[in-house]
């Protein structure tokens, strides 16, 4: 379905950044210290303090955010392909209701730790969202099955000029 989109970005890979990520840690948890360690997060005052890390550190770290920039970049890109047929850079207000609609199912799908969900409470976010995305696919689809009744149609015309007619 996406064959027909000229520009679709290749799937971005965070895994590997990601990985780096933690054996620079492993390679310097005597001075950062267990990743395990119960480590609160930081309250507003912290957030100013400075510490020293390891330079590796921070460049495996940058290589993951730009890994995940990316991968966000890509995503939207994507997604505009499925929706309008075309990669678009900018904020499509078609896409966005398209990426929102997906978003009720990846929440659905990845419930914080601890959390349950009532599938109940969210039935009526769950068909719109559905109701969306069917649209969206039905409007890419949709046209390429008129293409091809049309190219059906054509195909048995030319044959019955022929004065054949073929299955």
């Amino acid at each position: 379905m996406l064959a027909d989109v000229d520009g679709l970005p290749a799937y971005n890979d965070m895994t590997t950044p990601t990985r780096a990520l933690s054996e620079v840690w492993a390679q310097h948890e005597d001075l950062l210290g267990s990743v395990d360690a119960g480590a609160e997060a930081p309250s507003a005052t912290d957030l100013n303090e400075r510490v020293t890390v390891p330079t590796a550190l921070v460049q495996a770290a940058r290589r993951v955010v730009r890994a995940s920039r990316a991968a966000a970049d890509n995503a939207v890109r994507r997604h505009s392909a499925l929706v309008l047929g075309r990669v678009e850079t900018r904020q499509d207000a078609t896409v966005k209701l398209f990426r929102d609609s997906v978003s009720v199912f990846e929440r659905l799908r990845h419930p914080s730790r601890g959390r349950e969900i009532a599938v109940g409470d969210n039935l009526g976010k769950v068909v719109q969202a559905l109701e969306v995305i069917e649209g969206a696919l039905a409007g890419r689809m949709g046209r390429f099955f008129e293409t091809v009744e049309d190219l059906m149609d054509l195909l048995e015309a030319a044959n019955k000029r022929d004065g054949v007619e073929r299955e």
